[in-house]
């Protein structure tokens, strides 16, 4: 490599670097004219609950009365509550909640809300567990639908009709459900169904026709000047109805709430800290590796910088405090592959081989292809190093892997962000790190030991 093309590259590498920070850190502004802002990718990081502050509740799961439910079957009712809870809560804005269940000894399913300061507002976004059942008026053992058995969804939607503003409840039925209400509306034609949500008369709904399609919409409300329903009176309605999908029967065991002021405290302390080790690590490597310890800095940088990009982007990423934790242990195996590679240089300059004083000779091939030499000290330090880089990097992205499958909450948040941070170092290491190193090369007085702290005893030198 000439040495204008690595000025140019090494030029543009340093550029990306400061553009980088800058675009993590940036506070909120607009783009252009458009409608649209843009925010730091740091800054747009998910926060959990720990963090950001908020509510979580814990509830009780059992079979609902009168069934009995196989582990298998249990599990297949938690998945669809989950569902049916993370959909509730992204419809109102709460993307960032968590909803997580454990089948192990007793069932628990829990809810983890940010930015919310007041348990009961968890009830008021997911409903309070019940039962839900569609009868014939006025006869409640005349049961037609009951709950998750044959209803699927319960949603919002403009009432287009009318046209005037109001909104209708649209209910969605399984292929059991479609079947049975069905029936239920043919032989009601005219008349009307009561709804019950546990035990007590919600609603009376009118069936002006047989519905066969699964879908069907409950249009009357409340609204003084329309008649029909507003906005806020149907989502609450909705949400009444859906918790009473949920298919298992749930009691409230625990609400929490954690204080936002603990998560600021916790984010301002991890990033001091972070801070002061990044500088004292990366004063530590130029000190000990000279020039070796500048490229490897660079690539600490880079490796700071994809890790937030990859954590504000990824979905199902949520920077928790152990989460912190795993970002912080990859930049220690980032550096300790750094620090592998570059004692493994020392060693092969220290060694005397031929070719040992040109520190940046590539390896050489014959006519026939075949390596002739191994290169310098640096070629060979790299490609010796690289398999204790990978072995040590890959074991610990198993354990990752294995964490994040089986762990709970709290552990799943560190192995994430861990199996994100050690792929990445892997990438800054093995690759940014070698490119800065061999744009040096192209520079004749970079090809100096001393600027990279390599020495030999003077009985190698001899």
């Amino acid at each position: 490599m000439n040495k204008k093309k690595s000025i140019a590259i090494f030029t543009i590498a340093c550029i990306l670097l400061v553009l980088g920070m800058v675009f993590a850190f940036v506070p909120t502004f607009p783009i252009g004219k458009s409608m649209y802002d843009y925010t730091g990718y740091a800054r747009s990081i998910k926060l959990g609950l720990d963090l950001a502050g908020g509510v979580s509740a814990v509830f009780d799961v059992k079979a609902p009365d009168g069934e009995t439910l196989t582990a298998d079957e249990l599990k297949i009712r938690l998945d669809g509550v989950k569902a049916s809870m993370e959909d509730l809560l992204t419809s109102k804005g709460y993307t960032e909640s968590v909803v997580t269940y454990n089948t192990t000894g007793n069932p628990t399913i829990t809810v983890e809300i940010p930015d919310v300061d007041d348990p009961e507002r968890v009830f008021d976004l997911i409903g309070r567990p019940a039962s839900l059942k569609i009868t014939k008026q006025d006869d409640e053992k005349t049961v037609y639908i009951v709950g998750s058995k044959h209803l699927k969804n319960v949603g919002v939607a403009a009432d287009t009709e009318k046209n005037n503003g109001t909104y209708v409840i649209s209910l969605q039925f399984n292929a059991e459900g479609t079947k049975a209400f069905a029936s239920a509306t043919k032989e009601n034609i005219g008349k009307s169904l009561d709804i019950y949500i546990n035990g007590e008369k919600l609603m009376t709904v009118s069936v002006s026709s047989e519905i066969s399609n699964g879908q069907a919409v409950i249009k009357q409300g409340s609204s003084s000047t329309t008649g029909g329903y507003t906005y806020e009176e149907a989502y609450d309605m909705a949400t009444r109805l859906q918790a009473g999908t949920f298919g298992v029967d749930m009691t409230v065991r625990e609400t929490n709430i954690v204080s936002p002021t603990l998560g600021t405290t916790a984010i301002r302390s991890s990033l001091i800290a972070g801070i002061v080790g990044i500088v004292l690590v990366m004063i530590f490597m130029v000190a000990l590796y000279g020039m070796f310890g500048l490229m490897a800095d660079m690539a600490l940088l880079a490796y700071i910088e994809l890790v937030l990009f990859l954590c504000s982007i990824l979905p199902w990423v949520q920077l928790t405090l152990p989460g912190i934790a795993g970002i912080i242990i990859g930049i220690g195996m980032a550096v300790d592959a750094n620090i592998i590679i570059f004692e493994r240089i020392k060693d092969e300059y220290r060694s005397g081989l031929l070719g040992s004083d040109n520190l940046f000779l590539k390896p050489q091939r014959g006519s026939d292809g075949k390596i002739t030499s191994q290169g310098g000290p640096i070629s060979r330090g790299f490609r010796r190093a690289a398999v204790a880089v990978i072995d040590s990097n890959v074991t610990t992205l198993i354990g990752a892997i294995v964490m994040w499958i089986f762990g709970g909450t709290s552990i799943v948040g560190f192995a994430v962000t861990l199996f994100i941070s050690i792929l990445v170092s892997m990438f800054t290491a093995l690759l940014i790190t070698r490119l800065n190193i061999s744009l040096l090369g192209a520079f004749d007085n970079m090809n100096n030991p001393k600027l990279y702290m390599l020495k030999r005893s003077d009985k190698e030198a001899a």
